[in-house]
């Protein structure tokens, strides 16, 4: 359809149906591209949420527990236990068993379980541990510190032996 006016000419005309169909065609493009924006905006952090919350919830009903590991340090192997508890107020308490080392329990500084992380210090040896809780809550996989040297160690449930 051609729109002639008096006060316009056929080629004025024209160049207006012409720029009407293109507008007309950026506007479905436009609409396109807002929707696909809105659907990602609202899918995206739906899905993280999804599996960030199973993460945390696997990992926030598995974090009290009996662990086991074997730290490698150099020539030596050391067993490793730790019990992780709560207190009677909910607070996390943990006990450090070197099993190699004479097995005495000792009670961390400080302790900490957040975002599928647990953190421990031990003041009274130099001691430091950070790991990630694995997704299935079966392993914690971090780094033991003590002093200026760093160890891998990897933590998981203790077997009814270790108990």
């Amino acid at each position: 359809m051609r729109i002639v006016s008096d006060r316009i000419g056929p080629e004025e005309a024209n160049y207006m149906h012409h720029a009407q169909q293109k507008a007309s065609r950026l506007d479905l493009g436009r609409r396109a591209l807002l929707g696909c924006a809105g659907i990602f905006a609202v899918a995206l952090p739906v899905s993280f949420g999804i599996v960030h919350a199973a993460a945390q919830t696997a990992s926030a009903t598995g974090i009290v527990d009996t662990w086991q590991g074997t730290l490698h340090a150099g020539e030596q192997n050391l067993r490793t236990v730790l019990k992780v508890s709560k207190d009677d107020k909910g607070a996390l308490k943990l006990a450090f068993y070197s099993i190699d080392q004479g097995g005495q329990p000792i009670s961390a500084s400080s302790v900490g379980f957040d975002g599928g992380v647990l953190r421990y210090g031990i003041e009274q040896v130099d001691l430091t541990y950070e790991g990630k809780i694995s997704a299935d809550g079966k392993s914690i996989t971090g780094t033991s510190k003590q002093g200026d040297h760093s160890f891998p160690l990897v933590f998981e449930p203790a077997t009814a032996a270790t108990d």
